[in-house]
């Protein structure tokens, strides 16, 4: 992710993230997740692709370094720990998502609806 990131590659980054995820799946055993992940697969990484730096104008580098804690974690050994950090690595995109949605939605608050045609 690193090396993508320094490319400004968003398409290799977000193939970089999904490996990431996709390697601790696979090391769990659970085949039942890791099937799931596989077919969200074009859905999750074309959404983190866009959603993550489009509307949440977060950086590349930004994106990746959140997967150095999660690493940290996993590398101790601590299930708890590492069940934490993996939950927090995956529901702060989503807050960052639901912010930027109702920044969006504020902002675009003063403008006139659109007439509605007649049908």
């Amino acid at each position: 992710m690193r090396a993508a990131a320094a490319r400004d590659d968003g398409p290799a980054h977000a193939e970089a993230d999904f490996a990431f995820h996709e390697a601790i799946i696979k090391v769990s055993g659970n085949r039942m997740r890791e099937h799931v992940w596989q077919t969200m697969r074009l859905a999750t990484t074309t959404f983190v692709t866009h959603a993550m730096t489009q509307l949440t104008h977060r950086t590349l580098q930004e994106i990746g370094e959140r997967h150095v804690a999660v690493l940290a974690a996993l590398a101790a050994r601590e299930p708890d720990l590492s069940e934490a950090t993996m939950r927090r690595h995956i529901e702060e995109p989503g807050e960052w998502i639901a912010k930027a949605v109702i920044e969006d939605q504020g902002a675009n608050s003063g403008k006139k609806p659109k007439a509605k045609v007649a049908g």
